[in-house]
């Protein structure tokens, strides 16, 4: 027994060394790590099949970590899980080889995105009318039906991060983009006074666009601002935009968050 376990090891070590030491793998460990353990309702992670599935799966079976989480492929029933009442994540990558129009095909339902943590995503086939903590920092009317409900600033080493809650008080008219910028001018009198940004066509990754919201509706956006070196920001400013006809930029009132 102990020489076929010890081939057996042998055998698979190139293949958990690759997959555990994968860089791509790391990235999703930590993403995930950073995410808050679901309070109200348990939650599902579904992760393509691949490394940054297995990573997941080792870290779980092996070292212990993310046991509020139950980890599935893409081959998962979808729906019974919906069905089920526990609450259903994947990360933002994940919509670029299944997007919003397939989920509502296994969903067998429009879906409503919301983020739950930089880089991942809940789907639901209902929207959010209430989340608890909303009013945790300043609000906004942007115009259109859309207002920002909350916004905080968090400064974690060389990155801000930042969470904003929109919601909708009448069904949107016209898609908007995403302006998040770091300021180190408030306001800024130029290009040269805005040090980094992570701009999105679309709320939530680029994946949920204003038109598809319900009146209502509140839908959690987190977005991360690398701090260039040397950089002395004062501050980060959110915002929504469109073209107009002519392809000039319209902007929002734009809700600031000091430094």
């Amino acid at each position: 027994l102990a020489t076929i376990a010890a081939c057996l090891g042998t055998a698979n070590y190139p293949r958990v060394t690759a997959i555990t030491r994968d860089r791509a793998a790391a990235g999703i460990i930590d993403t995930v790590a950073a995410l808050d353990a679901p309070k109200e309702r348990p939650a599902t992670l579904m992760v393509l099949w691949g490394h940054e599935y297995w990573a997941l799966r080792y870290a779980q079976t092996y070292e212990g970590r993310f046991p509020q989480l139950a980890l599935v492929d893409h081959n998962a029933d979808m729906g019974a899980i919906v069905a089920s009442g526990r609450r259903l994540w994947t990360p933002v990558a994940t919509f670029y080889r299944l997007p919003p129009a397939t989920w509502e095909e296994r969903l067998g339902a429009p879906v409503h995105l919301s983020s739950v943590g930089p880089g991942v995503v809940e789907i639901s086939t209902a929207p959010v009318v209430a989340v608890g903590d909303v009013a945790a920092g300043p609000s906004l009317a942007l115009g259109d039906g859309l207002h920002i409900a909350s916004a905080t600033l968090r400064k974690r080493g060389d990155r801000a991060l930042v969470t904003v809650y929109w919601t909708a008080t009448g069904a949107p008219t016209r898609d908007f983009s995403v302006g998040v910028h770091l300021l180190t001018a408030s306001p800024p009198d130029g290009p040269d006074d805005i040090a980094a940004q992570a701009d999105q066509s679309h709320p939530v990754g680029g994946w949920f666009p204003t038109t598809a919201w319900e009146t209502g509706e509140v839908v959690r956006d987190d977005y991360v601002l690398a701090v260039p070196p040397g950089c002395a920001p004062v501050g980060v400013r959110v915002g929504l935009y469109h073209q107009a006809d002519d392809g000039s930029f319209v902007n929002s009132p734009w809700l600031y968050l000091a430094w």
